[in-house]
């Protein structure tokens, strides 16, 4: 699949909490820290690229 084609993401209403959850995951999760940036943010950014309002 690909670190590309992930985004991060929790249910709304988001309540901040030290080091759990998805959060946790992400920090934790053993992979390099490039693909860490894609699936925190940098997905999202190339997607919203193309939005059009």
């Amino acid at each position: 699949m690909g670190a590309d084609r992930i985004l991060l993401a929790t249910d709304y209403p988001f309540e901040q909490t030290s080091r759990e959850g998805a959060r946790a995951f992400l920090v934790d999760a053993d992979i390099p820290d490039s693909d860490r940036n894609l699936i925190a943010h940098g997905n999202w950014e190339r997607l919203r690229e193309g939005i059009v309002r």
